[in-house]
């Protein structure tokens, strides 16, 4: 149950001190414009949302999970398990692609497989990560989940399991989605096919496991919009402010544009109590 943050904290400054957000807020303004389309404001049916062409694990000749992998299975319907979409950034500004990604993180970071469900390059060519039937690793910890694991492995807990401690953590139940590519204090701002792309894939997700708009957050409103409203405490050291400003902001205009909640979706709403534990 550990994770390192592979996404950094930064401060929208240069090193003379001058702000740069009203330039980067402008750089997004730009992009958003040629992302939007013209015609209709009004959100789309359920029945015309779908499926974005989505590069197989085994068409980017993607790594196997390490043998022996400790990753926790969802069984069941994903669809009752499956609560949050998470949008990060790779914090790598050379935009090196998936198969860097995925090796980086299992041979330099320890992890079993790539930390998230989804990756999206430079192009907008979208690359399917961790199968979705597998819990990610790339939303954080919590205080009580690594208290209870360690308990349970001690033998001072015998009445619950190491499934449903991890249900503690916010990766359980959330669907982790990168861009590739840095978009901190450097400046650099996604693509426009990138942020066509994540938006073509965030209304998919949202239809297709029944998640409501305001569950579809980033990295750094993990701690606040899922953790703590939840009554956890979020494991100090895993904060962040990932996937940065350019991002975020391109975000919060999509959502507008995303389909109505279905009546499913509105009951994963936030406040909310953890979501079903993994026996």
């Amino acid at each position: 149950m550990f994770i390192f943050s592979q996404c950094g904290r930064y401060i929208w400054r240069n090193l003379d001190g001058e702000n740069f957000e009203p330039y980067v807020k402008n750089e997004v303004r730009k992009l958003l414009a040629q992302v939007t389309m013209p015609g209709s404001t009004k959100p789309p049916e359920k029945s015309e949302i779908k499926k974005p062409s989505i590069v197989s694990r085994k068409e980017w000749s993607a790594r196997p999970l390490k043998e022996g992998a400790d990753v926790l299975e969802y069984t069941g319907d994903l669809k009752k398990i499956l609560t949050h979409i998470v949008v990060h950034e790779t914090a790598f500004a050379d935009r090196p692609g998936p198969r860097h990604i995925q090796d980086y993180q299992m041979d330099r970071m320890g992890y079993d497989d790539m930390a998230y469900h989804f990756f999206i390059d430079k192009d907008g060519k979208i690359y399917e990560g961790r199968d979705i039937h597998l819990m990610g690793s790339h939303a954080g910890q919590t205080k009580e989940a690594n208290e209870l694991a360690k308990a349970i492995r001690a033998g001072t807990v015998t009445d619950r399991t190491i499934p449903q401690a991890r249900a503690m953590d916010p990766d359980f139940g959330t669907i982790g989605v990168v861009l590739d590519g840095r978009f901190d204090n450097s400046v650099q701002v996604p693509s426009p096919q990138q942020l066509i792309a994540l938006k073509s894939l965030l209304k998919y997700l949202k239809q297709e496991y029944e998640i409501p708009g305001e569950n579809i957050i980033t990295h750094d409103h993990v701690k606040p919009d899922i953790v703590e409203r939840r009554g956890l405490t979020f494991l100090e050291g895993t904060e962040t402010e990932c996937p940065g400003l350019p991002v975020s902001q391109a975000l919060a205009a999509m959502k507008p544009d995303f389909s109505p909640d279905s009546p499913a979706a509105v009951q994963k709403k936030l406040p909310q109590t953890l979501p079903p534990s993994h026996e």
